[in-house]
C-alpha cells in the first residue's frame, strides 16, 4: 500500500470514529496515567518517574510499543497533560496522600 493511501485510510478511519469513543479511549489514558502515578506514588515522590515509563505503561495497555506511543502526538499531549493535573493537584509530590492523583476528579463529579 502506498503512504498516501495509507494515511487516507488513517484520516477516513478518524472521522468515521465516533466522538464519544474518542473521549472513552482519553479517559482509559487519564485513568491508565492516574493508576500509574498512584501505584509508584513513592518514585513520583522522588522524582524517579519518567514521562518514558508513563508512555512505556500506557503503550502496554493499549497493545502497543513505546515507539509507537512515543510517534503519537495526540496520545503524548494526553499523558503530559494528565502529568501536568497531577502535579499541580498533588503539589509536585509534596502531597503525602497519594488519593491526591484523584482528588480534583472526585471534585468534579459532574464533568465525567
Amino acid at each position: 500500500m502506498e503512504p498516501k493511501s495509507a494515511f487516507l485510510l488513517l484520516v477516513l478511519a478518524a472521522c468515521l470514529t465516533p466522538v464519544s469513543a474518542g473521549r472513552e479511549h482519553e479517559r482509559s489514558v487519564e485513568n491508565r496515567v492516574r493508576q500509574f502515578i498512584f501505584d509508584n506514588y513513592d518514585k513520583y515522590q522522588q522524582g524517579q518517574l519518567t514521562h518514558r515509563m508513563m508512555k512505556m505503561d500506557v503503550g502496554d495497555a493499549l497493545g502497543r510499543s513505546y515507539k509507537e506511543v512515543k510517534a503519537n502526538r495526540d496520545l503524548c499531549l494526553l499523558i503530559e497533560t494528565e502529568v501536568e493535573r497531577i502535579t499541580q493537584v498533588c503539589d509536585e509530590g509534596r502531597t503525602t496522600d497519594r488519593n491526591c492523583v484523584y482528588s480534583q476528579i472526585l471534585d468534579n463529579k459532574e464533568e465525567l
